[in-house]
């Protein structure tokens, strides 16, 4: 699913990102001040179906 990571890496304020293809899901890191999780979900929408599952902030582990 690099396609995926490509699209979300392009929108601004995304710093890493990346898309499990057996579980058909996506994650991005994101400076929320310049996208929303839903403008995330828009990008790929022509071409993938996507919606917001989940959004909470990132915690260094």
């Amino acid at each position: 699913m690099a396609a995926v990571r490509s699209i979300l890496l392009q929108q601004p304020g995304v710093v890493e990102a990346g898309a499990d293809l057996r579980r058909q899901q996506g994650w991005a890191v994101y400076d929320p001040a310049r996208i929303a999780p839903q403008d995330l979900a828009d990008a790929l929408s022509p071409y993938y179906p996507s919606r917001v599952v989940e959004d909470r902030p990132y915690t260094e582990q």
